[in-house]
């Protein structure tokens, strides 16, 4: 007996170093094997869960990492319920099948040509899923994006677009263009003031046009006329601009901004964009608080 098992020694040890212990999670194990064989695997991997084997999952301890992750995230998931069937997964896969109008078949031809078979397929749809869940139910809740934040990246990714727009109540004093030939600008405004006080004018200005216009909108004027209006004061005549040949004049009753058109077309996207960078940070920290809670064992 002794004899024997000297002699079975040498393949117990060698079996063992093919299958090292790599990591291990409470009671599940990762061995090397494995490890070296999932990161074989990753750019098919990445195909099928990008969100779990994203680009930056490259070396042998970042598959370790995700054999933790998805681990810790299961018992999270537990915690609250979550139950994700084997019926519920294969109606999410008959579901890509249908959306990508391909067969089961098709679906193992893509698979074996990936090295891949279905049962890591399953697993990875699975992982998605929950990843998914995660995400949105448990560190989404957790970021929160301030207007300033949205602006910021909205000022990096439209350098040459204003975030802010304006809402006007202007009156449009219309005005010959020689009128400046026998008034300075001073005067003009000297004139328009006392022009709303009595209604009277100097004969020169008989043919004055003055109107009024309401919620008129920055984002729908020039830039010239927009920036003008932008930076006169409320209740203040504006400089002097030249359009289609006659000179104007505007006096602004009322000014309100508000996000310009630009900025509410892609506030959503530049607050998902933000939130998507913030994830990183806030899931990272997630984490490394959770693992506590949990036996962990690098090797």
């Amino acid at each position: 007996m002794n004899v024997l098992f000297l002699l079975l020694l040498p393949l117990a040890c060698h079996a063992e170093l093919l299958d090292k212990i790599y990591g291990v999670f409470n009671d599940k194990i990762l061995t090397l094997s494995d490890a070296k064989r999932i990161q074989g695997e990753l750019e098919a991997r990445a195909e099928v869960a990008p969100m779990v084997y994203g680009p930056e999952i490259k070396e042998l301890e970042d598959v370790r990492e995700i054999f933790f992750k998805q681990n810790i995230i299961r018992h999270t998931l537990d915690s609250y319920g979550y139950e994700l069937t084997d019926s519920v997964i294969e109606d999410r896969i008959a579901g890509i099948e249908k959306s990508q109008g391909i067969t089961r078949d098709d679906l193992i031809g893509f698979l074996q040509e990936r090295d891949l078979n279905y049962e890591t397929y399953f697993e990875l749809i699975k992982l998605s899923m929950e990843y998914s869940y995660f995400t949105n139910k448990i560190i989404a809740p957790l970021i929160s994006v301030s207007n300033q934040e949205i602006k910021n990246a909205f000022y990096k990714h439209f350098p040459n677009e204003r975030s802010v727009s304006f809402r006007f109540d202007i009156v449009d004093i219309v005005l010959p263009e020689e009128i400046l030939k026998i008034y300075s600008y001073q005067q003009l405004i000297e004139i328009l003031t006392k022009y709303k006080e009595t209604a009277m004018l100097p004969e020169a200005l008989r043919d004055m046009e003055a109107n009024r216009i309401d919620d008129v909108e920055s984002d729908n004027l020039s830039e010239e006329l927009a920036e003008l209006l932008a930076k006169t004061p409320i209740n203040s005549f504006s400089e002097t601009i030249k359009m289609n040949g006659q000179l104007h004049i505007f006096y602004i009753e009322n000014k309100q901004s508000t996000p310009s058109s630009v900025f509410n077309d892609n506030k959503e996207t530049l607050n998902q964009m933000v939130s998507m960078s913030k994830a990183k940070n806030v899931e990272k920290n997630w984490f490394e608080i959770n693992k506590e809670n949990f036996y962990i064992k690098e090797f």
